[in-house]
């Protein structure tokens, strides 16, 4: 350390299978308004460029609206609220 040969830092950005965990955890302990987990999720280094379209990405795929039928036996994580945004 002393000498400098230390390994530089690499902040990721926007990873994107953190960030489905974290809401995961965020709305098991209660119901959440959309906006404000957004702006909350905003707030973190990794996610300050992260689009509203792939934050709602990740919401979809959390609750059951997957890409493909490849992972229809997957079961929804969470419910969203698209009318009550949350």
């Amino acid at each position: 350390m002393k000498e400098g040969a230390v390994e530089e830092t690499r902040v990721p950005q926007n990873p994107l299978d953190v960030l489905a965990q974290q809401v995961a955890a965020s709305v098991a302990l209660g119901e959440r308004k959309v906006d404000e987990l957004y702006a909350l999720v905003r707030r973190a280094a990794p996610y300050s460029g992260l689009s509203r379209a792939t934050f709602e990405g990740v919401l979809d795929m959390l609750s059951g609206r997957y890409p493909s039928d490849e992972f229809a036996e997957l079961r929804p994580r969470l419910v969203w609220d698209r009318l009550r945004g949350s």
